[in-house]
């Protein structure tokens, strides 16, 4: 069977539980592996790099946004604030100047206020983009369908009492998500990698 679209992925998973009455679950199983697999996935498809202009005390974080993993403000030389905890900017200085430091809520938040348009660069981890009926496909189903298929299956098992291929199903998501972050760390470095895809 092909695991090339969204509508192949349903059917699959439908095929693998073998149980009629969680067909209409498929899309909520599908929704909850793509939540987890946000969390464990660590690989350069998960890192967008975007060019900001700071104007203002705050800028809107990307909708994808799922946090961040370097910020540099041009110039010469460039600089990168230092990230804070929101309570700590409760000091912020007074005076408007170039941003030193700056603090994640649901925006980034610079101190102090900016005195002028700075431009910059963020590079941020970003979330899957969710398949669906109009979104077929993504990168991780292109490349990885287990880690889709095993994921999904994984998320029925509060239905599925006692079925002992739950493990099994677990064993194989958890072994494609290792695989997964090791062979982006192979590509990155490339060379001789630890057995968690560090390289030695």
């Amino acid at each position: 069977m092909s695991l090339e679209t969204y509508s192949d992925l349903c059917e699959a998973i439908a095929g693998w539980l073998n149980r009629s009455d969680l067909t209409a679950r498929v899309p909520d199983f599908i929704r909850l592996a793509e939540a987890q697999m946000n969390r464990q996935l660590d690989c350069r498809q998960m890192v967008q790099t975007m060019q900001i202009s700071i104007s203002g005390e705050d800028y809107w974080l990307p909708n994808d946004f799922a946090g961040v993993k370097s910020l540099r403000l041009d110039g010469t030389p460039s600089t990168a604030p230092e990230y804070v905890l929101p309570e700590a900017l409760d000091d912020a200085f007074a005076a408007p100047g170039r941003p030193c430091r700056y603090t994640i809520t649901d925006r980034i938040v610079f101190d102090p206020v900016p005195d002028g348009v700075h431009a910059g660069r963020l590079r941020y981890r970003k979330r899957l983009c969710p398949l669906s009926a109009t979104n077929r496909c993504n990168w991780l189903l292109k490349q990885h369908p287990d880690a889709y298929l095993y994921g999904a299956l994984v998320q029925a098992a509060p239905y599925l009492e006692d079925d002992d291929r739950v493990g099994v199903w677990g064993g194989f998501f958890n072994a494609a998500i290792d695989q997964i972050n090791a062979d982006d760390k192979r590509q990155a470095f490339p060379g001789t990698v630890n057995a968690r895809g560090r390289p030695l």
